[in-house]
């Protein structure tokens, strides 16, 4: 276990690295990729994020994140609720994702699912995923093909429906994007997107991106006027 503290512009938890593979140990290779996860995260993730973002102060100047790295993790990646892990902010990789062209986007999109909880808790499932896989895309300049491919394949499927962790419907992950991408790409930018994401409007799903939306929107007619 390694722990592993930022020095940044942007208030972030430290980082706790666990190695906890119950078949065999990791390899060397897998431990010196696990062990460079926080410099991935400084280097690639955190400049992505608002400069006036200040997680410390919003979660608690204590909050760590524990990137468990185990073949025990429920998926290749993982955001457990806080509620069934004692109160922790912790995620899981498998560690047969380490050397893969995925590891970024892997740990982008759960990295986001800590932030997001401590920022804004509670919101409905399918934004929480759409604005995972958002950014995603921000970090890597790229779409989640797989899902994206299986949305435009299943035009009819619902966003809001039942969800499963463990058995991803990717056409609901892929619609769940394109709604997102939607928003920022036609109706708003970055700063609207982070507004929904910090749900500065004490709202929760559709009535938390109707509300953002009004916002921007007025904000938008004052700047132009």
């Amino acid at each position: 276990q390694h722990l592993y503290a930022f020095a940044s512009d942007i208030s972030l938890p430290d980082i706790t690295i666990r190695l906890n593979n119950a078949t065999n140990s990791l390899s060397t290779k897998h431990q010196q990729i696990a062990s460079e996860i926080p410099s991935l995260i400084k280097k690639k993730i955190a400049p992505i994020l608002p400069k006036d973002l200040d997680i410390l102060k919003i979660g608690g100047t204590n909050e760590q994140i524990i990137v468990e790295i185990t073949d025990q993790c429920p998926a290749d990646g993982y955001f457990f609720d806080p509620a069934e892990v004692s109160g922790l902010l912790k995620i899981c990789i498998q560690p047969k994702m380490l050397d893969t062209a995925d590891l970024l986007r892997l740990l982008a999109h759960e990295y986001f699912h800590v932030l997001h909880y401590i920022l804004h808790p509670n919101e409905e499932v399918w934004l929480r995923e759409g604005l995972a896989q958002w950014f995603e895309f921000k970090v890597t300049g790229r779409f989640n093909n797989a899902n994206v491919s299986e949305a435009l394949m299943n035009p009819t499927t619902s966003l809001i429906g039942n969800y499963d962790e463990l058995k991803i419907n990717k056409a609901q992950y892929g619609h769940d994007f394109l709604y997102i991408y939607y928003l920022w790409s036609q109706c708003g930018d970055d700063q609207l997107i982070w507004s929904i994401i910090k749900g500065e409007h004490d709202a929760f799903g559709e009535q938390n991106v109707t509300e953002a939306l009004e916002v921007f929107k007025g904000a938008s007619k004052t700047t132009a006027t």
